[in-house]
């Protein structure tokens, strides 16, 4: 319903209960004027069971005011009428055409003029002493209707100004509500966004948060890498110097089995000149011994110490193949630790240079996690001005939600001042 049907109706209000009002009046002046009850109560209630029932209907268009104000001419007349054509009722007239200037339409007046100029002519042809007590002639009559007439056209003046108004607050109010609805849908939507934005940004500050400590625990980890990183580097620095210092004795120690060897080999040669020099002596003890022999008596002596002779050369020469035997042992060991200490050497030289190679990675995964702690430092800069942009648009979220909250109660407020607006009528608790 829009103002101007709220407006009818409110108005319409007004009027059945100033027109119910007439009703004790009517009883009273029946009973003075020697008129019957039932004339006026029943003729007036018949006259406002349309309007009456039209209105309770629902009814919001100019039919009612129409009808209301051909009800109020009707009034008039039974005034004038249950006053026996007393002069002063017919002021009742006047009055009641200006009240009818409260619905704002130029019918209503045009229809209470008609009216109450139908009724005059009526009663004054058919039961003219129910319109004067006195003797009227028909110019009376006209006078009365130019009395309305000069009335009814300032009124209709007013009531088209009145009319247009009523038809601009009407308006006005409509798009008042429109834009009203419009701020309160925006400041919802507004509000709705400033909750979500809030949300979002406690979501954002609650992952960053752990993200930051995700973070912070990776640059300590980092960190704890870089040092265990610069100790490897150190501790492979010791190992390449304790490495380079045992291939220098296990070179050291192939030159000794070397000379060792070298050695060993000369002993052989000289055990091998003995044992020539023993296997000679040996023959030159055999010969003496023949020789013994053959000279008798003569040569015993001799041969005893030829005897004793080749008895040492054999056991220099069993001797010098003992020897002979450790040391070729000997040479085979030897050989077998120059073997070995070459493939000693071989593997120092294979762990020296993984060495080497374990401490440039130890550098470069030093160097690296020195520059990865440095992006993390960066990355948790970064996210820390982050997290504080995060809190700026958290305040600016709650800022977003007061305007909200402000816009909110100014809509309230103009929904208010249009409901209020809208009442300016009057108020209507009957419909």
């Amino acid at each position: 319903m829009n103002f101007r049907q709220s407006f009818t109706r409110s108005r319409s209000w007004m009027f059945l209960i100033s027109l119910y009002l007439h009703l004790p009046v009517f009883s009273y002046l029946a009973a003075t004027n020697g008129h019957s009850q039932w004339l006026a109560w029943g003729g007036s209630l018949f006259i406002l069971s349309v309007p009456t029932a039209l209105y309770f209907m629902g009814n919001a268009t100019a039919l009612l005011p129409n009808l209301l104000a051909m009800t109020i001419m009707c009034f008039s007349g039974m005034l004038i009428h249950l006053g026996n054509g007393m002069i002063e009722m017919h002021f009742h007239v006047f009055v009641a055409l200006a009240f009818c200037l409260s619905f704002g339409m130029l019918s209503a007046i045009l229809t209470a003029a008609a009216t109450i100029a139908v009724h005059h002519l009526a009663f004054f042809m058919w039961l003219p002493k129910s319109v004067f007590n006195y003797e009227a002639g028909f110019g009376i009559v006209l006078l009365h209707a130019t009395f309305v007439i000069l009335e009814a056209i300032p009124l209709m003046l007013i009531a088209r100004r009145y009319g247009a108004f009523i038809s601009l607050q009407d308006t006005t109010i409509a798009q008042l509500t429109n834009i009203s609805g419009k701020n309160f849908e925006g400041c919802t939507t507004i509000e709705d966004t400033g909750k979500k934005l809030d949300e979002s940004a406690g979501s954002v500050s609650r992952g960053l948060e752990n993200s930051l400590k995700m973070l912070q625990d990776l640059t300590s980890q980092v960190t704890l890498n870089t040092t265990s990183a610069k100790e490897a580097e150190s501790l492979s620095t010791t190992s390449r110097e304790i490495a380079t210092d045992g291939a220098k004795h296990i070179r050291e120690l192939i030159d000794s089995i070397k000379k060792i060897s070298s050695s060993a080999n000369e002993i052989n040669n000289i055990v091998t000149v003995i044992e020539d020099i023993a296997f000679q002596t040996n023959l030159l003890a055999l010969n003496a011994s023949v020789e013994a022999a053959r000279a008798g008596e003569h040569g015993r002596g001799f041969g005893v110490v030829a005897e004793a002779v080749r008895t040492l050369a054999q056991r220099c020469s069993s001797s010098a193949k003992d020897i002979s035997a450790l040391v070729k042992g000997n040479v085979d060991t030897i050989k077998a630790g120059e073997k070995s200490a070459d493939l000693s050497n071989k593997s120092l030289s294979e762990i020296l240079s993984s060495i080497e190679r374990v401490q440039t990675l130890n550098k470069e995964i030093a160097t690296s996690s020195v520059a990865q702690g440095q992006e993390l430092s960066n990355v948790t800069e970064t996210i820390h001005s982050v997290e504080a942009l995060t809190a700026q648009n958290t305040d600016y979220a709650n800022n977003l939600n007061e305007t909200s909250a402000q816009l909110l109660s100014d809509a309230q407020i103009l929904t208010e001042l249009v409901s209020s607006m809208k009442d300016s009528a009057g108020s209507n608790k009957a419909a």
